[in-house]
């Protein structure tokens, strides 16, 4: 395989001596031709000159001889040097073999390094994207609960709103409520101090009354008695009143209202209003079969004003 390859070598060597340089092996023969040519001529001379020994009948074969022993000894000394130099070539191209032989160790140790540190990379990098897809379905179902929780939060904000606004009504109606029956408690505990007032009265002097109009005119009506068991507001009382009396009161209260100043004056709808406080007070009259009281008062609140 060696001589082979080495028979390849130096056809192409000598190819390349006849095609490419024709002229570079000539050269170099002429030039060996004249190196040994003046090796020769110096050997010649050597020879020539009488030597101080009287070895002057040397023949022609002797001469001959030295020659090439002198051409010999010069031969070996430049192939010597030859070999040292290739020699020298030799330690230093082996050295450069080994220096390449370690870059070239050095380069593969650096070659698998890269790789080991690429496949690594490559798998940070596929854990990567599969971390980044894994947050990008969470990201996206962390939306849509958002979506859903702001949904979620507008109707239960409309929802509080509803609440709150009915709610409101419903305070509104409780307050509405508790105003009108602390209306109504009022106008029932002033209107029971009254019977009282009354009641005291009658017991002071049963029997008829003497009432006075604010013209003056006095009148003379029969006592009204009336009993009520187990009411709601007061439970079981029995009142012997007489009813105009207790309206010719509220007139009387009225006319000093509007002489202080605090009235324009006592109006029919002012009038009406009074009835209907009494409302309650008519009807259980009307209960009782006294009709003539009923249209004597409901007239008597039409004469004045």
């Amino acid at each position: 395989m060696e001589g082979w390859k080495s028979h390849v070598r130096a056809r192409l060597f000598q190819r390349d001596c006849t095609q490419k340089d024709p002229f570079s092996g000539i050269f170099n023969t002429l030039s060996e031709l004249a190196e040994q040519l003046d090796l020769r001529d110096t050997l010649w001379d050597e020879v020539q000159r009488p030597s101080s020994e009287g070895d002057v009948g040397l023949t022609v074969d002797h001469r001959e001889l030295y020659l090439q022993l002198r051409e010999s000894e010069h031969i070996t000394e430049k192939l010597s040097q030859t070999v040292s130099d290739l020699t020298t070539v030799m330690y230093l191209k082996d050295a450069e073999l080994q220096y390449c032989h370690s870059q070239v160790s050095r380069y593969r140790k650096e070659a698998v390094t890269q790789a080991r540190e690429a496949n690594l990379l490559q798998a940070s990098l596929s854990e990567f994207e599969f971390a980044l897809a894994s947050q990008s379905e969470e990201l996206a179902a962390l939306r849509l609960e958002q979506r859903e929780l702001k949904e979620g939060l507008a109707a239960a904000w409309r929802e509080k709103e509803e609440l709150l606004e009915r709610w409101m009504d419903e305070k509104k109606e409780e307050a509405e409520r508790v105003n009108r029956h602390n209306d109504t408690q009022e106008r029932w505990h002033r209107f029971t101090r009254r019977l009282n007032k009354h009641h005291r009265r009658e017991m002071l002097r049963p029997g008829e009354q003497t009432n006075s109009w604010t013209t003056g005119r006095p009148t003379t009506e029969p006592a009204t008695t009336i009993q009520k068991e187990g009411g709601a507001h007061c439970p079981g009382w029995t009142l012997t009143f007489n009813p105009k009396s207790l309206l010719m009161d509220d007139m009387v209260e009225f006319q000093r209202n509007e002489k202080m100043g605090q009235m324009k004056g006592v109006s029919l709808f002012s009038l009406l209003s009074l009835l209907s406080r009494y409302s309650t007070l008519f009807i259980s009259i009307l209960d009782q079969g006294d009709q003539y009281l009923y249209k004597y008062l409901f007239k008597s609140l039409l004469v004045e004003k």
